[in-house]
Protein backbone atom coordinates (compact mmCIF):
# COMPACT_ATOMS: atom_id res chain seq x y z
CA UNK A 1 0.00 0.00 0.00
CA UNK A 2 1.51 3.30 -0.84
CA UNK A 3 2.28 6.23 1.41
CA UNK A 4 -1.19 7.64 2.82
CA UNK A 5 -0.45 11.00 1.88
CA UNK A 6 -0.10 10.06 -1.45
CA UNK A 7 -3.79 8.71 -1.93
CA UNK A 8 -6.65 10.50 -2.33
CA UNK A 9 -8.40 12.08 0.52
CA UNK A 10 -10.98 9.70 2.58
CA UNK A 11 -13.23 10.52 5.14
CA UNK A 12 -14.23 8.23 7.76
CA UNK A 13 -16.70 6.56 5.96
CA UNK A 14 -14.28 5.31 3.64
CA UNK A 15 -12.17 3.99 6.02
CA UNK A 16 -15.19 2.54 8.07
CA UNK A 17 -16.70 1.00 4.90
CA UNK A 18 -13.27 -0.47 3.84
CA UNK A 19 -12.69 -1.95 7.23
CA UNK A 20 -15.87 -3.62 7.46
CA UNK A 21 -15.01 -5.44 3.99
CA UNK A 22 -11.69 -6.59 5.55
CA UNK A 23 -13.14 -8.67 7.60
CA UNK A 24 -13.12 -11.30 4.66
CA UNK A 25 -8.55 -10.66 4.79
CA UNK A 26 -6.47 -13.09 6.55
CA UNK A 27 -5.41 -11.46 9.95
CA UNK A 28 -2.14 -9.92 8.71
CA UNK A 29 -3.80 -8.03 6.00
CA UNK A 30 -6.60 -6.78 8.66
CA UNK A 31 -3.80 -5.20 11.11
CA UNK A 32 -2.04 -3.77 8.15
CA UNK A 33 -5.32 -1.93 7.40
CA UNK A 34 -5.88 -0.93 11.14
CA UNK A 35 -2.48 0.50 11.09
CA UNK A 36 -3.13 2.81 7.81
CA UNK A 37 -6.15 4.41 8.87
CA UNK A 38 -4.43 5.19 12.38
CA UNK A 39 -1.76 6.87 10.00
CA UNK A 40 -4.54 8.55 8.60
CA UNK A 41 -6.14 10.20 11.24
CA UNK A 42 -2.39 11.00 12.94
CA UNK A 43 -1.56 12.31 9.60
CA UNK A 44 -4.95 14.42 9.23
CA UNK A 45 -4.54 15.42 12.96
CA UNK A 46 -1.95 17.43 12.68
CA UNK A 47 1.02 15.40 13.41
CA UNK A 48 2.13 15.16 9.98
CA UNK A 49 3.94 18.83 10.97
CA UNK A 50 5.72 17.11 14.22
CA UNK A 51 6.83 14.11 12.05
CA UNK A 52 8.38 16.52 9.07
CA UNK A 53 9.98 18.31 11.39
CA UNK A 54 11.61 15.37 13.57
CA UNK A 55 12.86 13.00 10.31
CA UNK A 56 13.48 15.91 8.30
CA UNK A 57 15.36 19.03 10.01
CA UNK A 58 18.23 16.41 11.22
CA UNK A 59 18.95 16.02 7.57
CA UNK A 60 19.01 19.56 6.41
CA UNK A 61 22.75 19.98 6.29
CA UNK A 62 23.28 16.62 4.23
CA UNK A 63 20.73 17.73 2.01
CA UNK A 64 22.68 21.03 1.43
CA UNK A 65 25.55 18.88 0.48
CA UNK A 66 24.08 17.07 -1.79
CA UNK A 67 22.59 20.18 -4.41
CA UNK A 68 26.60 20.91 -5.05
CA UNK A 69 26.81 16.92 -5.71
CA UNK A 70 29.49 15.88 -2.92
CA UNK A 71 30.48 17.54 0.48
CA UNK A 72 34.21 17.52 -0.98
CA UNK A 73 33.31 19.39 -4.42
CA UNK A 74 31.53 22.10 -2.29
CA UNK A 75 32.70 25.76 -2.02
CA UNK A 76 34.81 26.69 0.98
CA UNK A 77 31.80 28.82 1.68
CA UNK A 78 29.20 26.36 1.77
CA UNK A 79 31.53 23.95 3.46
CA UNK A 80 31.32 26.01 6.59
CA UNK A 81 27.98 27.00 6.09
CA UNK A 82 26.87 23.59 6.28
CA UNK A 83 29.24 22.92 9.48
CA UNK A 84 27.75 25.74 10.96
CA UNK A 85 23.91 24.65 10.62
CA UNK A 86 23.75 22.62 14.26
CA UNK A 87 20.37 23.03 15.27
CA UNK A 88 21.21 21.84 18.57
CA UNK A 89 24.25 24.94 19.42
CA UNK A 90 21.75 27.41 17.31
CA UNK A 91 18.62 26.63 20.57
CA UNK A 92 21.49 26.50 23.14
CA UNK A 93 23.13 29.15 22.55
CA UNK A 94 19.88 31.49 22.10
CA UNK A 95 18.11 29.78 24.70
CA UNK A 96 20.27 27.53 26.84
CA UNK A 97 18.65 24.80 24.64
CA UNK A 98 15.74 23.24 23.77
CA UNK A 99 13.32 23.51 27.34
CA UNK A 100 15.03 26.98 27.88
CA UNK A 101 13.52 28.00 24.23
CA UNK A 102 10.00 26.34 25.86
CA UNK A 103 10.37 28.71 29.09
CA UNK A 104 11.45 31.70 26.66
CA UNK A 105 7.96 31.08 24.92
CA UNK A 106 5.51 30.13 27.48
CA UNK A 107 6.75 33.23 29.69
CA UNK A 108 6.53 35.44 27.27
CA UNK A 109 2.54 34.61 26.46
CA UNK A 110 1.92 34.68 30.07
CA UNK A 111 3.57 38.22 30.13
CA UNK A 112 1.05 39.23 26.86
CA UNK A 113 -1.58 38.07 29.17
CA UNK A 114 -0.72 40.59 32.00
CA UNK A 115 -0.16 37.95 34.87
CA UNK A 116 3.27 39.47 35.47
CA UNK A 117 1.77 43.33 34.92
CA UNK A 118 2.40 43.35 38.89
CA UNK A 119 6.07 42.68 39.11
CA UNK A 120 6.84 46.17 37.46
CA UNK A 121 4.49 48.05 39.94
CA UNK A 122 7.26 49.89 42.29
CA UNK A 123 7.66 52.39 44.20
CA UNK A 124 10.90 53.80 43.87
CA UNK A 125 10.79 56.39 46.45
CA UNK A 126 10.82 53.13 49.41
CA UNK A 127 13.92 51.55 47.18
CA UNK A 128 17.52 51.77 48.82
CA UNK A 129 19.20 48.79 47.78
CA UNK A 130 18.75 46.29 45.03
CA UNK A 131 19.09 42.50 45.63
CA UNK A 132 19.17 40.39 43.31
CA UNK A 133 17.84 36.58 43.52
CA UNK A 134 18.81 33.36 41.18
CA UNK A 135 19.16 29.88 42.31
CA UNK A 136 22.71 29.23 42.89
CA UNK A 137 24.36 32.80 43.14
CA UNK A 138 27.43 31.81 41.23
CA UNK A 139 26.17 32.93 37.67
CA UNK A 140 23.19 35.42 36.98
CA UNK A 141 22.73 37.20 40.80
CA UNK A 142 26.23 37.89 41.43
CA UNK A 143 26.92 39.04 38.25
CA UNK A 144 23.84 41.54 38.38
CA UNK A 145 25.01 42.94 41.90
CA UNK A 146 28.84 43.91 40.52
CA UNK A 147 26.96 45.89 37.49
CA UNK A 148 24.78 47.18 39.76
CA UNK A 149 27.71 48.19 41.99
CA UNK A 150 29.74 49.32 39.10
CA UNK A 151 26.65 51.80 38.27
CA UNK A 152 26.97 53.17 41.85
CA UNK A 153 23.97 51.51 43.01
CA UNK A 154 23.46 49.85 46.01
CA UNK A 155 23.04 46.66 45.51
CA UNK A 156 23.29 42.51 47.06
CA UNK A 157 22.64 38.94 46.10
CA UNK A 158 21.98 35.76 47.10
CA UNK A 159 20.66 32.14 45.92
CA UNK A 160 17.42 30.41 46.51
CA UNK A 161 19.33 27.20 47.34
CA UNK A 162 23.34 28.42 47.42
CA UNK A 163 25.70 27.01 48.95
CA UNK A 164 27.21 29.26 51.20
CA UNK A 165 31.15 30.47 50.50
CA UNK A 166 30.99 28.32 46.83
CA UNK A 167 32.97 30.96 44.27
CA UNK A 168 31.09 32.31 41.51
CA UNK A 169 31.54 29.78 38.10
CA UNK A 170 34.48 29.73 36.02
CA UNK A 171 32.49 30.51 33.12
CA UNK A 172 30.58 33.26 34.42
CA UNK A 173 34.21 34.37 35.66
CA UNK A 174 35.47 34.59 32.14
CA UNK A 175 32.32 36.15 30.18
CA UNK A 176 32.27 39.45 33.06
CA UNK A 177 35.58 39.52 32.61
CA UNK A 178 34.85 39.92 28.63
CA UNK A 179 32.08 43.08 29.90
CA UNK A 180 34.41 44.34 32.28
CA UNK A 181 33.38 42.88 35.14
CA UNK A 182 35.67 41.19 37.95
CA UNK A 183 33.41 38.08 39.82
CA UNK A 184 37.20 36.41 41.36
CA UNK A 185 36.00 37.74 44.83
CA UNK A 186 32.44 36.75 44.61
CA UNK A 187 30.79 34.20 46.73
CA UNK A 188 27.58 32.25 47.07
CA UNK A 189 25.21 33.41 49.96
CA UNK A 190 21.72 32.08 51.07
CA UNK A 191 18.67 34.72 52.03
CA UNK A 192 19.05 33.98 55.72
CA UNK A 193 23.10 35.55 55.38
CA UNK A 194 21.51 38.90 54.57
CA UNK A 195 19.35 40.77 56.68
CA UNK A 196 16.50 41.63 54.12
CA UNK A 197 14.69 45.45 54.92
CA UNK A 198 11.89 47.06 53.39
CA UNK A 199 13.90 49.49 51.43
CA UNK A 200 15.17 46.22 49.95
CA UNK A 201 13.68 45.53 46.28
CA UNK A 202 14.29 41.80 45.43
CA UNK A 203 14.96 41.18 42.07
CA UNK A 204 14.59 37.78 40.26
CA UNK A 205 15.57 36.06 37.24
CA UNK A 206 13.12 34.08 36.59
CA UNK A 207 8.98 34.00 37.28
CA UNK A 208 9.31 31.07 39.79
CA UNK A 209 11.80 32.78 41.70
CA UNK A 210 9.76 36.02 42.11
CA UNK A 211 6.71 34.16 43.27
CA UNK A 212 8.58 32.56 45.97
CA UNK A 213 10.39 35.65 47.22
CA UNK A 214 6.68 36.83 47.30
CA UNK A 215 5.96 34.45 50.04
CA UNK A 216 8.39 36.43 52.43
CA UNK A 217 8.53 39.93 51.53
CA UNK A 218 5.29 40.63 53.30
CA UNK A 219 7.34 39.39 56.72
CA UNK A 220 10.63 41.93 55.51
CA UNK A 221 8.44 44.71 54.25
CA UNK A 222 9.94 44.72 50.90
CA UNK A 223 9.40 45.06 47.37
CA UNK A 224 9.46 41.99 44.17
CA UNK A 225 10.43 42.88 40.51
CA UNK A 226 10.81 40.67 38.03
CA UNK A 227 14.32 41.75 36.10
CA UNK A 228 13.71 40.37 32.35
CA UNK A 229 10.64 42.65 32.73
CA UNK A 230 13.32 45.78 32.42
CA UNK A 231 14.69 44.38 29.71
CA UNK A 232 14.95 45.60 26.06
CA UNK A 233 13.59 43.15 24.60
CA UNK A 234 11.46 41.82 27.61
CA UNK A 235 12.83 38.66 28.80
CA UNK A 236 10.73 37.38 31.65
CA UNK A 237 12.88 34.30 31.65
CA UNK A 238 16.63 35.00 32.00
CA UNK A 239 17.74 31.13 31.72
CA UNK A 240 20.57 29.85 34.29
CA UNK A 241 24.09 30.01 31.96
CA UNK A 242 25.48 27.31 34.30
CA UNK A 243 27.05 24.67 32.39
CA UNK A 244 26.06 26.37 28.94
CA UNK A 245 28.67 27.56 26.44
CA UNK A 246 30.17 31.48 26.82
CA UNK A 247 27.65 32.52 23.57
CA UNK A 248 24.98 32.17 25.95
CA UNK A 249 26.40 33.42 29.35
CA UNK A 250 27.20 36.66 26.76
CA UNK A 251 23.20 36.59 25.55
CA UNK A 252 22.23 36.55 29.60
CA UNK A 253 24.76 38.63 30.51
CA UNK A 254 23.33 41.06 28.08
CA UNK A 255 19.77 41.00 29.73
CA UNK A 256 20.92 41.46 32.83
CA UNK A 257 22.76 44.46 32.08
CA UNK A 258 19.64 45.85 30.05
CA UNK A 259 17.53 44.85 32.77
CA UNK A 260 19.57 47.03 35.41
CA UNK A 261 19.98 50.00 33.45
CA UNK A 262 16.38 50.46 33.17
CA UNK A 263 16.30 50.14 36.42
CA UNK A 264 18.92 52.83 37.42
CA UNK A 265 16.63 55.21 35.23
CA UNK A 266 13.69 54.69 37.03
CA UNK A 267 15.59 54.76 40.38
CA UNK A 268 17.32 58.55 39.21
CA UNK A 269 13.64 59.36 38.00
CA UNK A 270 11.46 58.21 40.54
CA UNK A 271 8.97 56.88 37.42
CA UNK A 272 6.12 56.01 38.73
CA UNK A 273 4.07 52.82 38.07
CA UNK A 274 4.16 51.69 34.38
Amino acid sequence: MGEIHSQPAWSNKDWTRSLRAAQVLPKAGLRQLHTEYHRYIFLKSGGFLAMFVRRCVPHVPVALARLFRTYEHASEWTQSTIETMNFGNFFEQRWGGKRGLLHHLGWNLINMSGSLRRYKCVDWERVGRLIFVCKGNICRSPYAEARAHALGLAAASFGLDADTGVPADPGAVLAAHARGIDLRSARARRNGDLLIGARDLLVGMEPTHVRFLEGFSPEHGCQVTLLGLWSNPVRPYIADPFGRSQVFFTRCFLAIDSGIFNLQTHLTSGSPCP
